[in-house]
C-alpha cells in the first residue's frame, strides 16, 4: 500500500488549516503507524473495525496512556474524515476515559532549586511556565510581538484554537528577557545577511500577512538552534526550539535537584496554579490565567490545598 499519498494530503490540509507544527508532526506519526499496521490491505478495505483493533492493540500490547490513545484516535479520524472523505463511525470508538488523578506540584523551594539547575533559554522558558502559567506549547509558539516588556503582558495566540488570551509577565523576568531578545535579534540579523531569516507561518497567516515572515516581530521568541527545510514551501526556515531539548534539560535539573517526584515541565504550570490559590487568589482569576474554559478543570487544584 502506498501510504505516502494520504499522509502528504493530510499534511497539506493541516498546513492550510493552520494547525500547530507539533500537531502536524504527531498526527502524521499516528497515521503512518495505523496504515503500516494494516499494510497488507488496501486503504479502501480499512474502516472503523480496523481502527478499533489498532487502538485496542495500543492499549493492550504497548500499554499507552489514555491521552496517547485518544491522540491516535483523533489523528486517524482526521485521516478518514478530512482526507479520505469516509467519516469513521465514532459510535464504535469512544474516547478513552482517563482516571482522575491529582497533578504533581513542586514546592516554592523545589521550583527555586530546579531553576538554579537550568540555564539559557531552558531556564527562561521554565520561568515563564511557572511565572505566567503557560502551557509548554503556548510558550514555544510565542513570537517576539507577543511579549510586552513595558506593560508586562504576554499575548497567547489561539490557545487550543479558542481565541487569544492575555497572561501576566513577572517583572523579575524583564531583564533576562531583554538579554534573551538581544541574542535572538543577533541570530535573526545573521540569518538575514545570509539570505534567510524567515519564520514559519501557517497558510492562514501567510494569506493575511504575506510579507511578514522575515520581520523581526514575527520571529519565534525561542528559535531553534538550526534552520530547517520546510517541505511545504521548499524554503529554509527557523522554527521554534524543540520540546525534547527542554524536557531533557528539565530531567537533568530534576535529577541534580534530588527531588523525589515524577514530573516534567508541565508541572511548573500546575505549581503556578496551586501557589496562587495558597496566596488566596480567587479560583475564577486562576481559571482565566490558566486559560481553562471550564471552572471544573481549575477546581482540581483546590484538592491539593492543605
Amino acid at each position: 500500500m502506498n501510504i505516502a499519498s494520504p499522509i502528504d494530503q493530510a499534511r497539506e490540509l493541516m498546513q492550510r488549516r493552520g494547525m500547530s507544527p507539533n500537531t502536524k508532526k504527531t498526527y502524521a506519526y499516528w497515521m503512518r503507524r495505523f496504515l503500516n499496521h494494516h499494510a497488507t490491505r488496501s486503504i479502501e478495505e480499512i474502516g472503523s473495525d480496523e481502527m478499533l483493533e489498532f487502538l485496542t492493540t495500543l492499549g493492550a500490547r504497548d500499554n499507552l496512556s489514555p491521552s496517547a490513545r485518544n491522540l491516535a484516535r483523533n489523528a486517524i479520524s482526521f485521516l478518514f474524515d478530512a482526507v479520505l472523505g469516509r467519516p469513521i463511525d465514532s459510535g464504535k470508538i469512544e474516547p478513552v476515559r482517563r482516571a482522575r488523578t491529582l497533578p504533581v506540584v513542586f514546592t516554592r523551594e523545589e521550583v527555586s532549586t530546579l531553576l538554579h539547575h537550568l540555564h539559557g533559554p531552558c531556564r527562561t522558558i521554565a520561568e515563564l511556565l511557572y511565572g505566567s502559567g503557560l502551557r509548554l506549547q503556548e510558550c514555544l509558539e510565542l513570537r517576539v510581538r507577543d511579549i510586552d516588556l513595558r506593560e508586562l503582558r504576554i499575548i497567547v495566540r489561539r490557545p487550543k484554537r479558542r481565541g487569544d488570551r492575555s497572561a501576566h509577565l513577572s517583572p523579575m523576568l524583564r531583564e533576562s528577557l531583554q538579554s534573551h531578545l538581544k541574542e535572538v535579534h543577533a541570530t535573526h540579523r545573521l540569518d538575514i545577511e545570509e539570505g534567510y531569516g524567515e519564520a514559519p507561518l501557517s497558510d492562514v497567516e501567510r494569506r493575511m500577512h504575506p510579507t511578514v515572515g522575515r520581520e523581526w516581530s514575527w520571529q519565534y521568541l525561542f528559535p531553534a538552534t538550526c534552520r530547517t527545510l520546510d517541505p511545504a514551501s521548499g524554503r529554509m526556515l527557523r522554527g521554534h526550539l524543540d520540546e525534547s531539548v527542554l524536557q531533557r534539560a528539565f530531567k537533568r535539573a530534576l535529577r541534580l535537584s534530588n527531588i523525589q517526584k515524577p514530573g516534567s515541565l508541565r508541572n511548573l504550570r500546575h505549581s503556578f496554579a496551586l501557589h496562587l490559590l495558597e496566596d488566596r487568589c480567587d479560583i475564577e482569576t486562576v481559571r482565566k490565567l490558566l486559560g481553562h474554559s471550564d471552572i471544573r478543570t481549575t477546581m482540581i487544584y483546590t484538592q491539593l490545598l492543605e
